[in-house]
């Protein structure tokens, strides 16, 4: 159980508590995540390996290059158990050489 923080019409804050399966009968949830990085051979590859070592599946990857920057906007949908699947891939990514921004996409 988690609870979560939500704003009803913008107005006022109501703490909702929220329920997440996990186990064998749980359903995969799918997540899009967008990792910022610096543009550099093998960055793709290196998302997919933290991906794999987490035992995640990925279901479709993106990837824009932003010249000016010099930045790789990575986004993808990765089919995960439970919040802490989530989180820690995410912090695994965010060690990958040259990330500056892991998040979740809505």
């Amino acid at each position: 159980t988690a609870y979560g923080l939500h704003r009803v019409l913008g107005f006022r804050r109501v703490l909702c508590r929220l329920r997440w399966e996990t186990g064998e009968d749980a359903e995969l949830m799918l997540c899009q995540l967008e990792v910022v990085a610096g543009n550099r051979i093998g960055l793709i590859s290196d998302i997919a390996g933290e991906v794999a070592r987490e035992n995640l599946n990925i279901r479709n990857i993106s990837s824009q290059n932003d010249p000016k920057t010099q930045l790789s906007h990575v986004q993808f949908k990765v089919e995960v158990a439970d919040l802490f699947a989530l989180s820690k891939l995410r912090h695994g990514l965010s060690r990958i050489n040259g990330v500056e921004r892991v998040r979740r996409v809505d």
